[in-house]
């Protein structure tokens, strides 16, 4: 084997076919910087068509550079090898090159541009989802910040204007109090908001009266009250005046309705209610305090099954009934065999299996199942429930559900919908989007793009941006569908002509779309297309998620967050200990960052680029 000549090959090969591509792959910015871009991205993407692991083995066995990790630079690095190979002068007036400082530098600015600068003694800077609870946990703002976080992400697709502007005010104040305080980080703490797209979600479910558990952990109680007035036996959550409380997820607190209480204001603190839970287990509410005439408030220290018609009895004294239990949606179940009939009317409320009729559930995105065949697959709330398509009809699909094959699984409302082998055909600016987008474009500096597939969304979002005058507001592609992963050199070429650009790897929903198995291999091919186009990455989906959420790291965590130094920014999700978790990551970052670059890398198989070639 002739290395030289095989390098010198290769390389006229690349830019035959660059120089060809470049002309049905125009970009309408004439910044040269761009232009370098688009050739280099063009040039990698052709690179990767070939199988050249065995000249890169030729090529380390003489002690040279084995062209891995040349993706931001590619014409430049061939010919800096075969220099040492051959003779031959290159053609540097087809095509201009970049060296890798050129490459590094561009890259880098990018990402300053879109994401701003990280903090200090780190490259790579950390975005954190904010909750509205931070709002009422002091100082919870001002960790995060003194901690590390350089970007605060607002999501869109919950809450509403009114929240939002809250957040963003508790932010600036957060800043303020820290200038105030001479503990300022040096640098304003930069907002990205995403805009929901289409919701490929399960739809609403009928509701119905059953009964409630009340879950007590070992060795915890529950505190809760009973009330002759309430409608509703239910769990509520807690105001901070304490005869105020709305319904929603628990924190621990219930009401139970009592009905025919004619001893009740009899009842005083440390008498026991004691009754027959709705599976026969003797259960029993202590009284703790008397609220007003109508409520007491109790304890239960072990967990209870409640249903209407429950005699509380103060010894042999009945003190009251419990009242009916407020409707709640059915809990529809699942498992391996069953089937399901997914709908396509998103108004159609989800119901349990009937004498004559299946498991339903609907799709709340109308459109979205238009081009699903029999025999592709679905995935319901993250994977944790797997089906196949076994027949379609004008009102639903019927599916067959494969698994969990071991036990059943619940099927919520607005659960995420993935179908990984479908092609959906649908815009991801929808009209939301566009109504929130006014309001975004005066508070944010970026916005995370949702449900991007085609070169078509990038356009959309640019051009709706100019109508509000907001062209310069970063634009963050998330690449979270098969579609997406197949267009992305075109996506990329599409974001070089929006000022501002960046790409999110979204894992969670990647992962379910091409399969856990092949997503690291895909996230390490976004990551490669974006250097060749000096587009900067955000990794997102469970980093240090145990420490955030449980204030205890897993194992596997620290590992999965040091090589997050390979994008420009890492994103945690909001979490109890999520200041903790940015001051880990922050330090795992800068520590990294001094003794790890890039990993040696084989160029053999690679993701298939749809519409370029």
């Amino acid at each position: 084997m002739d290395i030289g000549k095989d390098l010198l090959a290769l390389h006229d090969a690349i830019v035959s076919k660059a120089t060809e591509l470049a002309k049905n792959h125009s970009i309408t910015v004439t910044d040269s910087q761009k232009q370098l871009s688009r050739d280099n991205l063009l040039c990698y993407a052709i690179l990767r068509g070939f199988d050249i692991h065995q000249l890169q083995l030729q090529l380390e066995q003489h002690g040279l550079n084995s062209l891995s990790n040349i993706e931001g630079h590619v014409l430049h690095s061939i010919q800096q090898v075969a220099s040492h190979l051959v003779n031959d002068s290159f053609d540097t007036q087809t095509l201009p090159i970049l060296t890798k400082a050129q490459a590094q530098k561009l890259t880098e600015q990018r990402a300053i541009n879109t994401l701003g600068k990280p903090h200090k003694g780190r490259q790579t800077r950390i975005m954190v989802t904010l909750d509205s609870s931070y709002l009422e946990q002091d100082g919870m703002l001002e960790g995060l910040l003194l901690n590390g976080m350089d970007i605060a992400r607002i999501n869109c697709a919950h809450h509403n204007r009114e929240q939002w502007t809250r957040l963003i005010e508790g932010l600036r104040i957060a800043e303020g109090k820290l200038a105030a305080s001479n503990r300022g980080v040096g640098k304003k703490c930069k907002i990205v908001m995403d805009i929901g797209g289409p919701k490929l979600r399960t739809g609403s479910i009928e509701q119905i009266s059953r009964p409630l558990k009340l879950t007590v952990k070992n060795g915890g109680l529950r505190e809760g009250f009973i009330d002759i007035e309430a409608q509703y036996t239910e769990e509520v959550t807690v105001e901070f005046n304490i005869s105020e409380v709305k319904t929603g997820s628990s924190q621990g607190s219930f009401i139970i309705a009592a009905r025919e209480a004619s001893n009740f204001n009899q009842l005083k603190p440390g008498d026991c209610l004691e009754f027959s839970d709705a599976r026969g287990k003797k259960r029993k509410f202590y009284v703790i305090e008397n609220i007003n005439k109508h409520r007491i408030k109790v304890q239960l220290q072990q967990t209870a099954v409640v249903t209407e018609g429950l005699t509380l009895k103060k010894q042999t004294d009945i003190a009251c009934k419990t009242g009916p239990m407020r409707p709640r949606p059915a809990k529809l179940q699942c498992s391996a065999g069953d089937i399901l009939l997914l709908y396509r009317d998103p108004e159609r409320q989800g119901h349990l299996a009937r004498e004559s009729q299946h498991l339903g559930i609907a799709c709340i995105a109308a459109g979205a199942l238009d081009n699903m065949k029999v025999g592709e697959r679905v995935y319901i709330d993250d994977g944790k429930i797997s089906a196949v398509i076994e027949e379609v009809h004008s009102d639903y699909l019927k599916l067959f559900i494969v698994s969990p094959t071991t036990r059943t699984a619940k099927i919520g409302e607005h659960k995420g919908l993935n179908f990984p082998d479908g092609s959906i055909d649908m815009p991801a600016l929808t009209q939301i989007d566009r109504n929130d987008l006014e309001f975004i474009v005066k508070n944010a500096d970026a916005i995370n793009y949702s449900f991007v597939q085609t070169p078509a969304d990038i356009y959309d979002l640019k051009y709706a941006l100019k109508e509000l005058n907001a062209e310069h507001i970063g634009v963050i592609a998330k690449i979270e569908t098969k579609e997406a992963v197949y267009n992305l050199t075109k996506i990329l070429l599409a974001g070089l002509e929006v000022p501002n650009f960046a790409v999110m790897i979204a894992r969670g929903d990647l992962a379910v779309e091409v399969g856990i198995e092949a997503l690291p291999f895909v996230q390490e091919d976004i990551l490669d297309l974006c250097d060749a186009a000096h587009t900067p990455v955000i990794l997102a989906t469970q980093y240090l998620e145990n420490l955030a959420k449980k204030g205890v790291p897993a194992r596997g965590e620290a590992i999965d967050a040091a090589i997050a130094q390979r994008a420009e920014c890492v994103m945690l999700n909001k979490g109890k200990h999520v200041a903790n978790a940015v001051e880990t990551l922050s330090y795992i970052l800068c520590s990294q960052q001094l003794r790890y670059h890039k990993k040696h890398q084989i160029y053999k198989r690679f993701t298939m680029q749809h519409g370029i070639f």
